[in-house]
This record gives C-alpha cells, structure tokens and sequence, in this order.
C-alpha cells in the first residue's frame, strides 16, 4: 500500500515539457526533462506491474531504464501490449493502443505511438512509459 502511496504521489511529479513544434509529432511532443525518474519511483512502478503480471523481470526493465541506454522499440511495444491483455486479451500493438487510450492509461496515445516507431527509445522515455502503466496497473 504505501508502495502505491509513493507511487501515485510522484506521478503527480513527473516532469513533462510541452513542445508544439513539427508536423512529425502531430502537433504536441511530450518529453521527460533530463532529470531522471526517481528511482525509488521507477522501482515502485515496477513491482507494481510485476506484480499485476506485466513485467517478468523487474531486474531486466531496470536495466532498460538506467539512465543513457536506450531499448528497441519492439520491446516497449511488446511491453504495452502486455499492459492492455490486462484490461483485455488484444493480439497487436494497434490493439493494444486501442485499450490503453480506451482504458485512459494515456492522455496522449499518439505520442506514444510515436515513440515506438522510432527504432530505439532512450532510458527516459522507458521509465516515463513504465510509471505511466502502472498507474492503472490492477
């Protein structure tokens, strides 16, 4: 409980910057500043969807998130659709985004989209992405 404490109090933390710039990012590009996600945070988040049956590793996705490294997409890919077989069985990332937006674990869907179709996502955007679901992680 005080695990979910801490965690929904640093959500509301999360620093975010909005940039409406460039065609690309429809519009709007939300971006982690280059402060890190509090570890203490990230390591809640984690448990968190452990726990729910999201992540089998926590070991590994703390890796994915160590500041300066970055993770192919497919992984973050594979990990949302994970996330929406919790709110329903989906068997594509299309699907997937279709439960997370219906299911209002994003404000912002197609930034999200976005991110994964670059071909490697930075540390930060993997620890925003993973304190971002377990936000509604059950």
């Amino acid at each position: 409980m005080l695990a979910n404490l801490a965690l929904s109090a640093a959500l509301l933390a999360v620093p975010l910057v909005s940039d409406h710039s460039g065609p690309e990012n429809l519009g709007i590009r939300l971006v982690a500043k280059e402060t890190q996600t509090d570890p203490a945070v990230l390591q809640a988040a984690l448990t968190k969807l452990h726990d729910a049956g999201v992540i089998d590793d926590v070991k590994l996705w703390t890796e994915y998130s160590t500041p300066g490294t970055t993770i192919e997409s497919i992984k973050i890919q594979e990990l949302m659709i994970a996330a929406a077989n919790k709110f329903e069985h989906v068997d594509s990332f299309d699907s997937a985004m279709e439960v997370l937006k219906t299911n209002k674990v994003f404000a912002n869907a197609e930034f999200w989209r976005s991110v994964t179709g670059r071909p490697k996502v930075s540390s930060e955007l993997t620890a925003l992405l993973i304190v971002t679901l377990a936000r509604t992680a059950k």
